[in-house]
């Protein structure tokens, strides 16, 4: 008889028990679309405490600075492009802007592009190390999400001096101008200032962030 009552415990409270949020994807998700909200937002990123990307920066730590800054932690947060808590851009999350709205599928495939497309671009350009020596990692990971790979590559190396290194020799037009449509005041008066250097534009571009984000 008390076998028999365990095994009813056990299956009652089975059945009553919510899926668990770090596991998105399941059949209940899929059919039950929530409003998803602040709360959501928090649970979603405390499912990658002690998760690192890049060279050890903690991707909890990463996504919780942003939300303090741009969405407040509101998961219907929109920017132009720019979507959800963690305002990912649509390379992101494609045509699908459940992607990035919805904070549990919008942390996993951020987190699972920065895990494998950082070590690539680290490699593949041997002075983005002294870029994150000069800004730190963080604030480069930013870049990254913000301006795409190429982008952060460029603007980095632009930034330490090293933008005759770039295919082109120098930081072009289409760079600047995506820096520019950020339309933030204090950034673009050094960007539209013709007797700034490219490296002053870069490095005002990147310290903007990190002193934002307290990266």
């Amino acid at each position: 008889m008390k076998d028999l009552l365990a095994e009813w415990k056990r299956y009652i409270t089975e059945a009553t028990e919510p899926p668990a949020k770090c596991s998105y994807g399941s059949e209940y998700d899929k059919v039950v679309e929530p409003e998803y909200t602040a709360l959501d937002v928090k649970q979603a990123i405390a499912c990658y405490r002690g998760k690192k990307i890049g060279n050890g920066v903690d991707f909890a730590q990463f996504l919780t600075r942003m939300c303090d800054v741009e969405s407040k932690y509101n998961p219907h947060a929109r920017n132009g492009q720019f979507l959800g808590a963690f305002q990912a851009g649509q390379d992101f999350y494609g045509e699908e802007e459940d992607n990035a709205i919805n904070p549990y599928e919008s942390a996993k495939i951020l987190y699972d592009f920065y895990a494998k497309a950082l070590p690539s671009l680290y490699s593949s350009n041997q002075f983005i190390t002294d870029v994150i020596k000069k800004y730190g990692e963080p604030a480069f990971i930013y870049l990254v999400h913000q301006q795409g790979r190429t982008g952060a590559a460029k603007i980095g190396y632009a930034a330490i001096g090293k933008e005759k290194e770039l295919r082109k020799k120098v930081l072009d037009k289409e760079t600047l101008d995506k820096m520019k449509n950020q339309n933030n005041t204090e950034i673009n008066s050094v960007l539209n200032d013709p007797a700034a250097t490219n490296q002053q534009k870069a490095d005002k571009f990147i310290t903007y962030f990190k002193d934002k984000y307290g990266f």
